[in-house]
């Protein structure tokens, strides 16, 4: 499978959370929704549910230390 273009953009301000993602895979035109963890800065984050609000980012919480390293 070839990807010839990938759009990535937000969608209603109401789904906030979710961006939608467009692109053509071999001669096909394709759309779908994903979900997207947000943090102050805008930054994507995949561990921000495993990190305190009191924990500073850099700084690993005792409760992502406990989970697996990819």
């Amino acid at each position: 499978m070839t990807v010839e273009q990938e759009i990535v953009s937000p969608t209603e301000p109401k789904h906030e959370s979710v961006a939608t993602i467009s692109g053509t895979f071999d001669g096909k035109t394709m759309t779908d929704f994903t979900r997207i963890e947000m943090m102050g800065t805008g930054a994507a984050d995949p561990v921000a549910e495993h990190r305190s609000p009191r924990t500073p980012l850099g700084v690993i919480s005792p409760q992502a230390q406990l989970l697996p390293s990819l």
